[in-house]
């Protein structure tokens, strides 16, 4: 016949591995919870300030901007020219330069703007990977301090158990 005493301590021994099982489940559904790293949206608003500053530094971004003044420039001319007024090519060359020149600087402060932006996104970007990376150090650290805490109470709880079943000691020998 197996001594009650050495029963207890092998229930007790089956709980704790029951609990260690739960344990190990909720850490697995708690990381699946988790956020893997920054969301697709933040990654997408990344890539197009990245693109229209592209668009920006090497010219394309203010194709339209510079395609209207032409437009502009030919039509004041075709119409100067049309009602036989004097065509001043200097003036309109000098309208032209000045509004080609309006064009650069927008498009220098629309790149500065974006870089601006482009910084900051990718620095939140940055944070949000060193944040989850803290976070799983910091749950790392926590379940390796419960388990050691939780091991650590169910040893010392069953220890008196075994010693008095095993040694014929009472628990307050151990």
């Amino acid at each position: 016949m197996v001594d009650p005493m050495t029963i207890m301590a092998i229930t007790k021994g089956v709980l704790s591995a029951g609990q260690m099982i739960k344990a190990g489940v909720d850490k697995n559904k708690r990381d699946k919870a988790k956020p893997t790293g920054p969301s697709s949206y933040e990654t997408g608003v990344l890539r197009n300030l990245r693109r229209a500053r592209r668009a920006s530094q090497t010219g394309t971004g203010g194709v339209a901007n510079r395609a209207a003044a032409r437009q502009m420039a030919k039509s004041g001319l075709r119409n100067q020219f049309k009602s036989g007024g004097p065509v001043n090519q200097g003036f309109y060359s000098g309208l032209m330069s000045q509004t080609l020149g309006n064009i650069a600087k927008q498009e220098a402060t629309t790149t500065a703007g974006l870089m601006t932006q482009e910084v900051a996104q990718s620095n939140r970007l940055g944070g949000i990977s060193r944040d989850l990376a803290l976070l799983d150090s910091t749950q790392a650290a926590a379940d390796s301090a419960a388990g050691k805490q939780g091991g650590m109470q169910n040893l010392m709880a069953t220890l008196p158990d075994l010693a008095s079943a095993f040694g014929g000691g009472t628990p307050d020998a151990v």
